[in-house]
């Protein structure tokens, strides 16, 4: 499938992830399970390069710094910095991840998003919530989502 350019997914089966490699053309990936392993999000970087953001709209243990450190070297070998931006990882939250100084993300090959809500809203179908950019955020703001929180509704 070369011509789907963003996805919206929800799938209750993992397996399901099986199939989304095969989709190259994709541009943005929106994720709204937690129902996944970190290997699936690998082979769809390796295979959709066309790839520009993934949004992770739910709190997965498995997205942690181990999996940002594998994503970063997998997007070395796969990502052209001369001709593409780097990958936009939206996040629910970064509960899993340390973001002590010794972890730093090489924001040449990805950026990490923080997706907030109000304190006290933890259902992602009640928004408003706002998108808070790690570092700098001009980099971030031409996201083809117009309303990032047209994505919780």
């Amino acid at each position: 499938m070369k011509a789907l350019t963003k996805l919206s997914m929800g799938f209750t089966e993992s397996e399901c992830f099986e199939y989304v490699p095969r989709m190259v053309g994709i541009e943005q990936l929106i994720i709204q399970t937690d129902n996944f392993e970190g290997y699936q999000i690998i082979q769809i970087l390796e295979n959709c390069l066309k790839l520009k953001e993934i949004y992770f709209l739910r709190s997965n243990p498995r997205l942690n710094n181990e999996f940002i450190l594998e994503v970063i070297d997998h997007l070395r070998f796969v990502r052209n910095l001369q001709e593409q931006k780097p990958l936009k990882m939206f996040f629910h939250d970064l509960k899993y991840m340390s973001l002590h100084e010794e972890f730093k993300v090489n924001e040449d090959y990805l950026r990490i998003i923080v997706i907030e809500r109000p304190p006290g809203n933890d259902f992602l179908d009640e928004a408003p919530f706002q998108v808070n950019y790690r570092e700098s955020d001009e980099d971030c703001t031409d996201s083809d989502v117009d309303d990032p929180t047209s994505l919780l509704k």
